[in-house]
């Protein structure tokens, strides 16, 4: 997550002619004493966050997002739109998250945010190097003398395992690991012990 006060200094000095499009796709995971408040600048600015039902609320195949931004802007984005580009069962369900899912949403973002700082733990202690996560995931560099990430990650997938190799992003020693059920990143450390052992 880039600093705050960067972010705003930057806004300070970007010019009335200019769009900011700012994605808060992992938004609702992060510390939200760190975030930079884009929306205080709808209206002096030309922004548009983006955000996603897909992540935090948990409708990944609903594939529904949001727009905030002056109502100019909305306006110009509606026009260049295809139409009918969401179905109503996304939005029913955006709506009902929204409406009456506010408790079970609270609990459930407590307890991602206590497993992905148990996960960081645990991988620290296996010799990972793991990056500040401020969203749902982790990202580790595997230890030294393991095996390439491509490698990692087809064991594991032997194992019943599904993690991302970031290999195609120019990292082929590093992980990309979802924060799931705590059941499931118990599976996934005790394959993960066992792969790094061989």
């Amino acid at each position: 997550m880039t600093d705050a006060s960067k972010l705003e200094a930057f806004m300070d000095k970007v010019p009335d002619n200019v769009w900011v499009v700012v994605d808060e796709a992992y938004a609702q995971f992060a510390d939200h004493l760190s975030l930079a408040n884009f929306i205080r600048y709808i209206g002096k600015k030309r922004v548009m966050v983006v955000r996603t039902f897909s992540k935090f609320y948990g409708l990944a195949g609903a594939r529904l997002g949001y727009v905030l931004s002056d109502p100019e802007a909305i306006q110009a984005y509606d026009t260049v739109t295809e139409p009918f580009n969401t179905n109503r069962t996304a939005i029913a369900g955006a709506a009902a998250a929204m409406q009456f899912d506010k408790a079970e949403i609270d609990k459930t973002r407590k307890k991602i945010l206590g497993d992905r700082e148990g996960l960081v733990e645990s991988l620290g202690l296996l010799g990972f190097t793991v990056a500040p996560s401020q969203a749902n995931f982790v990202f580790a560099k595997l230890p030294d003398g393991a095996p390439d990430a491509t490698q990692v990650v087809d064991d594991l997938m032997k194992q019943g395992v599904i993690i991302r190799d970031c290999t195609p992003w120019g990292y082929p020693h590093h992980i990309r690991v979802t924060v799931g059920t705590h059941k499931e990143l118990e599976f996934f450390l005790s394959k993960l012990t066992a792969v790094l052992s061989h």
